[in-house]
């Protein structure tokens, strides 16, 4: 749903934006509070899960790497925001300029999470209607640990490779 202007939406939260010249930051607190309110059990059972799995060096360092990623804080430039972030996310824009995507003639890969929880299954896979030269390859796992998971490394890294090198 189209949000008011001077909002934006994230995981059901909203919050009010200065669309003027200042400098933007994507906050570590935003990201962890959206992500709070997505799935709010997700951090006592996350370190539950360490604790029962701690023992192993393979989910130690995919932990951490995790971690590291996710307490990240990227800065972002004020006309990114406005130009970009804002009228794809906040306006909804990208549904508007389906027509000009359907257009593109060049052959497209998407990754797609099966349990994801951000972008919900049904709508990664919309894509086929938007977008006629669509190749999709399905990872278990969530918004992130499908792409960064030792299984997607394994299973769907040397397939995101042969498409980049154009080898299809």
């Amino acid at each position: 749903a189209k949000m008011a202007k001077g909002t934006m939406a994230a995981g059901g939260m909203e919050r009010t934006i200065s669309t003027t010249g200042a400098h933007m930051s994507a906050s570590t607190g935003m990201r962890a509070a959206t992500s709070a309110m997505l799935k709010p059990s997700a951090t006592p059972l996350k370190w539950v899960d360490f604790a029962k799995r701690a023992k192993s060096r393979d989910f130690r360092e995919s932990f951490f790497q995790m971690e590291l990623w996710s307490n990240d804080n990227v800065s972002l430039p004020s006309g990114l925001f406005r130009d970009l972030l804002i009228p794809l996310y906040r306006d909804n824009d990208l549904l508007a300029r389906a027509d000009t995507l359907g257009s593109l003639a060049v052959k497209t890969l998407a990754l797609v999470a099966t349990d994801d929880h951000i972008v919900s299954l049904d709508s990664a896979e919309a894509v086929r209607d938007i977008l006629p030269r669509v190749e999709m390859i399905h990872a278990k796992g969530g918004h992130i640990g499908a792409v960064l998971s030792k299984r997607t490394r394994e299973n769907h890294w040397p397939a995101l490779n042969k498409f980049i090198l154009n080898d299809t």
